[in-house]
């Protein structure tokens, strides 16, 4: 439920710029990390009550707080949360994960009372744990370029196609999974720091508009740019102009010329500039 309301706070903020959204989005994460996480295992409990912490997060629980931190950094930038949804997407594979056929159990198998682990696929009222985790681990890959994370997303697709091609309907989310994985993605480079005024607003400027397949990362020089850099060497071309916080939009990381002029950036969003 945490994971779920910072997603949804995180996209509040996004689109209605008020500070209150992303202020009590990041309070829920703090709590969660200061609460219901264990830092040497990396494991999330799912219940928090009278200062005790009990019982071992399901695959839902993961794949979800981890939908609801990757909304929060590109919301932020902080980088923080999103090296947490790179840890907990670790945790998850290998706790829930099925290596040979693909998809995500909802339990870890450890508890003897449980005689059969189950893959939920339906997407009700929440969506589904494994739509939601092929959604994360193609948007992981895509900000990562770790290429082992979109074979674990095609291979989890493929794990539920029968169900997919017979009745989509039953998997609104998984198909927003699949439309991400066929389309396209747009890459958003923000080059400069974090909270300085010209960088805030290029991401105001994306935050204007609807790009379904897209990823948002900052560029600072920082911890996680020199992790990601690691296999995304694009991230050490990149580079502010004239000092100014400068965007890069990129498709299959094919960028275009690099700009800190807001309205080119927005007409480079809209696919109505091209270079020559």
């Amino acid at each position: 439920w945490n994971g779920l309301m910072i997603s949804a706070l995180a996209k509040g903020y996004q689109i209605l710029q008020e500070d209150i959204y992303l202020e009590a989005a990041e309070q829920a994460a703090e709590y969660v990390v200061e609460n219901l996480y264990n830092s040497s295992t990396h494991q999330l409990k799912r219940r928090y009550r009278d200062g005790q912490a009990a019982v071992d997060g399901f695959v839902d629980d993961y794949a979800l707080l981890i939908r609801g931190l990757l909304d929060l950094y590109e919301s932020s930038l902080n980088g923080r949360w999103l090296l947490l949804a790179l840890q907990l997407n670790e945790t998850q594979s290998r706790l829930f994960g099925d290596s040979q056929n693909g998809g995500f159990y909802s339990t870890s198998g450890k508890d003897p009372s449980i005689l059969l682990r189950m893959k939920e696929a339906y997407d009700g009222a929440e969506p589904s744990p494994n739509s939601v985790a092929v959604l994360n681990l193609l948007q992981l890959s895509e900000m990562t370029g770790q290429s082992q994370l979109r074979r674990m997303a095609e291979k989890s697709m493929r794990a539920f196609e029968n169900r997919l091609s017979q009745s989509p309907s039953d998997m609104p989310q998984m198909m927003v999974a699949l439309s991400f994985y066929l389309n396209k993605s747009k890459q958003i480079l923000i080059v400069g720091k974090r909270n300085s005024p010209d960088t805030q607003a290029i991401l105001r400027e994306v935050h204007k508009r609807f790009i379904p397949n897209k990823i948002v990362l900052l560029a600072d020089g920082g911890l996680v740019q020199q992790q990601l850099s690691k296999n995304l060497e694009v991230l050490d071309s990149l580079r502010e102009i004239e000092g100014k916080a400068t965007a890069y939009i990129c498709e299959d990381y094919v960028c275009q010329l690099p700009t800190n002029e807001i309205g080119i950036v927005a007409a480079l969003l809209e696919g109505t500039v091209h270079d020559p």
